[in-house]
């Protein structure tokens, strides 16, 4: 609410939530928020015209743009509608590229970005059979699991979860998929790709500690 002092909780920082807060002017001085109320952008809910609500208030004018911002920068279609192969550039790169992003490219190589860059990202690449070595379960190494579904027992790391948003694409993230702290890559925006999903905020961190130990 407009007058409240923005409060991060313990970890969100870390975890990627970066974006400017968005006031709202409430509609009666009695109205409050909690302080760890949070938009969620990545989900838009359809509210029909007759449905009874209670008047919480409206967004700040001032900051209407950031809220557009951020909601498009979210949900931009990610690829060429058009592409018959289902691999093709983003259209919209910087709303895609996001810190967390996981896609595959046309020669089956998944990459998870770690440090989005201008016209490029820094990303980690996930192996899967055939390309691991003998003791990629060590360090280095941590495996990545869809989320909802149970991690190896013979971990040594903890794992990477990752919210799959193309079923269809998730057949790079089997049992035996890992992502590769020892090596970055640079990835241009323009490549040819197609989304996976996402990492989920908690293992954003966590991916982050593992590469910075690792390298």
């Amino acid at each position: 609410m407009r007058g409240q002092k923005p409060q991060l909780l313990p970890g969100e920082y870390e975890a990627g939530l970066t974006k400017r807060p968005i006031r709202i002017d409430p509609a009666d001085s009695s109205i409050t928020l909690e302080l760890a109320s949070r938009l969620h952008y990545a989900k838009a809910y359809p509210i029909e015209m007759n449905v009874k609500v209670n008047d919480i208030g409206n967004v700040a004018p001032e900051d209407l743009q950031a809220l557009m911002m951020y909601y498009q920068e979210e949900n931009a279609l990610q690829t060429h509608p058009y592409s018959s192969s289902g691999f093709s550039p983003a259209v919209n790169p910087k709303g895609f590229f996001k810190k967390g992003r996981v896609f595959t490219t046309l020669d089956a190589q998944t990459f998870a970005v770690v440090r989005p860059q201008n016209g490029y990202s820094l990303c980690l690449a996930i192996d899967g059979p055939g390309t691991l070595d003998s003791d990629a379960s060590a360090g280095g190494h941590a495996a990545v699991v869809p989320l909802g579904q149970q991690p190896p027992d013979d971990l040594v790391a903890k794992p990477i979860y990752i919210k799959v948003e193309d079923q269809s694409a998730a057949g790079s993230l089997d049992a035996m998929a890992r992502v590769n702290f020892s090596q970055v890559h640079q990835i241009n925006e323009n490549v040819q790709m197609r989304n996976l999903g996402r990492v989920v905020p908690e293992s954003i961190h966590q991916m982050e500690q593992y590469l910075n130990w690792t390298n």
